[in-house]
């Protein structure tokens, strides 16, 4: 595989850059990427996490706004390229990233199991959004974990992944704060969820309380 054209969009300035529409009546961007291509990239990505689980686990550990994460990235998938044969690959980062935050998930257990720890839990640390796209998925899997852990469990470009956006466009409405508007593609915000989610399964346990309540 060759990769012709490595771009690494998952920043700030890249994500609210996205052209605005008010969520409440269109919360999903209606032009979609090749779903084709988004399936190679989803195929992609969990082969490198298969070879190189706890590398990509110290990959998404990396703050995604610093230059060490991008460099990171472009040096994780470039050392993968034996997951792909004599394919030639052009991608942005936010695909490849939200590939590797499903593959991770699902190697968490089972949709059941990684629901019960994407919803809230008082007891676990607080985890401070980066910016304002995070946040909005952070809530969004807070708030909906079963129709989030079923959106990852579709291919991307399916029919299923269709009706598993529909589910959560309520979620996205609610989850939007007061006087921001978004467009997003639909391949965008599947990557932002896997990526917020895969931050919320690896944040430590909550701690259990001392006995008599020490």
């Amino acid at each position: 595989m060759r990769l012709k054209k490595f771009v690494s969009s998952l920043t700030a300035g890249a994500l609210l850059a996205i052209p605005s529409v008010a969520p409440a009546k269109r919360p999903f961007a209606d032009r979609p990427s090749e779903p084709l291509a988004l399936l190679a990239m989803h195929n992609f990505a969990a082969c490198a996490v298969d070879r190189t689980p706890h590398g990509a686990e110290a990959l998404l550990a990396l703050d995604y706004r610093t230059r060490e994460y991008r460099e990171t990235l472009s040096r994780f998938a470039k050392g993968h390229e034996d997951c792909a044969p004599g394919s030639e690959l052009a991608f942005s980062g936010i695909f490849f990233a939200g590939g590797i935050a499903e593959r991770l998930l699902h190697n968490k257990g089972d949709a059941a199991t990684v629901a019960r720890l994407l919803a809230y839990d008082p007891a676990r640390p607080a985890l401070r959004a980066r910016d304002e796209n995070e946040l909005t998925a952070l809530c969004m899997d807070r708030q909906a974990p079963d129709q989030a852990t079923a959106l990852f469990a579709t291919d991307p470009g399916s029919d299923a992944e269709t009706a598993a956006f529909r589910a959560l466009g309520p979620t996205l409405v609610s989850c939007v704060r007061a006087g921001r508007t978004v467009k997003l593609e639909r391949p965008v915000l599947r990557a932002m969820l896997a990526l917020a989610a895969w931050r919320l399964v690896s944040q430590p346990a909550a701690v259990p309380a001392a006995a008599g309540g020490k």
